[in-house]
């Protein structure tokens, strides 16, 4: 359990990333305060600065660092909190392996970007670009920042081929009726008690419901999946988490603003999508 001369742990977070939700969930479900570091994961990314890249190669979000030690990725991190910290034990069975390992499979990334394909070839470009600049001002990083455009320039080439796309989507329903079969005579995916299989899960069918896919479980279409959905919604640590199942104008006013549109151009759609909160706000509050 954790020692109380140790400070709260470090996360390095950004509210949108799938990984660092998880994180969050897994978070709020043992009760572990922590202390959050904003990392901008937008056009202009600082997982790929030199500091960031010290941290984890990968360069990748969530990253946790306690007493000393680096955790990097949803998976290590959880199972770190879960073990290290009091609270409910989440990992009380070896089969939430098997549902976390479904989740994991799934290439999230793609399908977000599918969601917003003009978009997510805009910021793959940029990324790639980004990496290209720092890869000539930081030549001792310059292989690791190769074999992260090696990545996203496959990324960008899964996004321009309607054929993958259709073979992940085809992918996720096979994973999808897996969690139907195993939701209908049980509560959680394991059995009786919410696990960390469920966290995972939990942050899924939310970027799923973001994405638009959530007709793809309902009342008459995988009706274990969509009880499960209202229960995990229902969690107090759903809502303290930040899980969005939809876009904020928030999210898209910060969007806008770390955007490499002009600067005037940025203000105007600022100033509109706050024109618009504020008359929601007069009318519908």
């Amino acid at each position: 359990m954790s020692s109380p001369e140790l400070k709260p742990p470090k996360l390095y977070n950004y509210p949108l990333y799938f990984g660092c939700q998880i994180v969050r969930l897994c978070a709020f479900e043992k009760g572990v305060i922590w202390r959050e570091i904003t990392v901008d994961a937008g056009p202009d990314p600082e997982v790929f600065d030199p500091w960031f890249v010290a941290l984890t190669p990968a360069m990748e979000l969530p990253v946790l660092s306690h007493g000393g030690r680096i955790f990097a990725g949803a998976q290590a991190i959880c199972r770190y909190l879960d073990g290290a910290f009091d609270g409910p034990l989440l990992d009380h069975r070896d089969e939430a392996q098997t549902w976390i390992d479904l989740v994991e499979s799934l290439p999230i990334a793609l399908l977000t970007a599918a969601r917003f394909p003009r978009f997510g070839r805009r910021l793959l470009q940029r990324r790639f670009l980004r990496l290209e600049a720092r890869a000539a001002t930081n030549p001792e990083l310059a292989e690791l920042y190769g074999r992260k455009a090696t990545e996203i320039d496959r990324l960008a080439r899964d996004l321009s081929s309607p054929e993958r796309i259709a073979a992940v989507e085809r992918q996720l329903e096979v994973v999808l009726d897996r969690a139907e079969a195993a939701l209908a005579h049980r509560p959680f995916l394991t059995g009786d008690r919410f696990t960390l299989a469920d966290v995972f899960w939990a942050a899924l069918l939310a970027r799923l419901t973001l994405l638009g896919h959530d007709r793809l479980w309902s009342a008459d279409r995988r009706a274990g999946l969509a009880a499960y959905w209202t229960r995990l919604q229902d969690r107090r640590s759903f809502a303290r988490a930040g899980l969005r199942t939809q876009l904020s104008l928030s999210d898209l006013a910060s969007a806008v603003l770390r955007s490499h549109w002009s600067g005037l151009l940025r203000i105007i759609l600022a100033l509109t999508l706050a024109a618009v909160g504020f008359w929601l706000w007069r009318n519908y509050a």
